[in-house]
């Protein structure tokens, strides 16, 4: 079954030059339909990298309770209340912050104002679920308010105990993540995972965490660049109005350079340290706002530049890669 979609930017598209699909060529595996120019771009780049799998030791989706009206709390004058709009008397110290999609963007997480009732024990480096028992000596207040939902909880199509979530996944890996990955961008997106990772807890609709063999700072400044966005272009699935998936079978595949000079890999983690930094001081002191935005655009053309120079990107083909990306 083939589906087709609006053309758009025709004008971009016209007098470009295209590769011949032969019959030969047309396998299981997904057709590439792009501007031979583009293509071409990728195929260097390709070259010069490994996927980006080999420097990546954790991609987790995020969790789904499965019934976010009785997992999910908010705080009003300082009382609880649920998705039923129903008080809550429930432990604090059973509670975590939740990250949303709209909660993080390229460098940047801020919070929201939800709480996730967390009913997994953790040491820090893991999280398990308590037998019923347990849970009930541990937080009566949460388990005697998770038990009014009961019958609820039991209807949902995936659980092991009524009181977890329905898909905790690699709910773990979470604790030890560095950085996050939103499950759709239109951009570079990704942020540091929060400081305290035992606090947070991503959901399923957020996106992904992500633990690295390599500087946490230097991957971030990579996949928030305009190459990282323009190679996901052409190897993932596109939404509407231009948002692509990150998942696994694709985010994975992004490059990670054989070889990164160290005065470049250098620039490029005190870049993204500056940049990271310049959004904490923005939430927490009073700035010009012009000034903030003049630094941090400056700062993200040199990651752009720098990325373009590590994989040895002409300025013909710069500018082809930012007219790609900037459409969006």
């Amino acid at each position: 079954m083939f589906t087709s979609a609006k053309p758009e930017n025709i004008e971009y598209w016209e007098d470009k030059s295209y590769e011949l699909l032969k019959h030969s060529d047309i396998k299981s595996d997904v057709w590439s339909l792009k501007a031979k120019s583009l293509t071409k771009i990728k195929a260097n780049i390709d070259l010069a990298s490994n996927k980006l799998s080999k420097v990546v030791t954790a991609y987790s989706r995020g969790v789904s309770t499965g019934a976010d009206k009785v997992f999910i709390l908010k705080k009003y004058a300082g009382k609880y209340f649920n998705g039923f709009d129903e008080p809550v008397d429930i432990e604090e110290n059973i509670l975590v912050r939740p990250i949303f999609a709209k909660d993080f963007s390229a460098f940047s997480h801020s919070e929201n104002e939800c709480f996730l009732v967390m009913p997994y024990l953790n040491d820090r480096t893991s999280y398990t679920l308590p037998d019923e028992e347990q849970f009930k000596l541990e937080y009566p207040k949460a388990y005697n308010y998770l038990l009014r939902y009961k019958d609820n909880l039991e209807s949902r199509k995936q659980w092991t105990k009524w009181f977890g979530y329905s898909a905790p996944r690699n709910i773990d890996k979470h604790l030890v993540a560095d950085l996050m990955v939103p499950l759709l961008a239109n951009k570079g997106s990704s942020a540091l995972y929060p400081k305290s990772n035992a606090t947070y807890c991503m959901m399923a609709s957020g996106g992904f965490s992500l633990s690295t063999s390599v500087d946490k700072y230097l991957l971030l400044s990579l996949l928030n660049s305009s190459l990282y966005f323009f190679y996901l272009t052409l190897i993932s699935n596109v939404f509407r109005d231009g948002w692509y998936t990150c998942t696994k079978q694709y985010f994975l595949e992004l490059p990670f350079p054989h070889k990164i000079d160290s005065s470049i890999q250098d620039s490029l983690i005190k870049y993204s340290e500056e940049i990271c930094q310049l959004h904490s001081k923005k939430t927490s002191i009073s700035i010009d706002e012009q000034k903030w935005k003049l630094k941090k655009t400056l700062l993200l053309k040199e990651i752009d530049r720098l990325v373009f120079e590590l994989f040895e990107i002409s300025q013909q083909e710069a500018n082809l890669i930012n007219s790609v990306v900037y459409k969006h």
